[in-house]
């Protein structure tokens, strides 16, 4: 009980100082010339915050929607026909998750760099001549390595 007491009373320190500094003004001190709703009202009127909004929420329901399609059949197989080989699929499916976050989306970059695996594949079937910067930091890439970061 103690520990859950200082749990909610540092969440609750750490939530007031993020409405406190939402409210500061901003004139580049330490506490601000006070408290206004500047800060509110910029993000509600500048179409940078509503693209970056925009193209966030995509991004989000596209990796979503891939979690969704790729993981829900794994889970329908390992939970009705999987029979004996359960145990043994549940751990290979499971086991990318041994590995670091930060390991895994660095993996992604290695293979969609300009002379990663896919790039280096595509060249070595003849289809392309050169290798190329169109798979990676595209809105694809994103929604490919997060897709695989959160389903296993």
């Amino acid at each position: 009980l103690p520990g859950g007491l200082v749990t909610f009373f540092l969440i609750l320190f750490a939530l007031g100082l993020v409405v406190f500094l939402a409210f500061r003004g901003n004139d580049g001190s330490l506490l601000g010339v006070g408290l206004t709703a500047e800060n509110f009202l910029t993000v509600a009127t500048d179409p940078l915050y509503w693209t970056v909004t925009l193209r966030s929420l995509v991004i989000a329901g596209l990796v979503t929607l891939a979690t969704v399609v790729t993981a829900y059949p794994v889970a329908y197989y390992l939970a009705f026909h999987a029979g004996r080989r359960r145990n043994l699929l549940l751990f290979l499916v499971t086991l990318p998750f041994w590995t670091s976050y930060l390991l895994r989306v660095f993996a992604w970059k290695i293979v969609l760099a300009y002379n990663g695996v896919l790039n280096s594949a595509f060249i070595e079937s003849g289809l392309w001549s050169e290798p190329t910067l169109a798979f990676l930091n595209t809105p694809a890439a994103v929604v490919v390595t997060l897709a695989h970061a959160y389903a296993p």
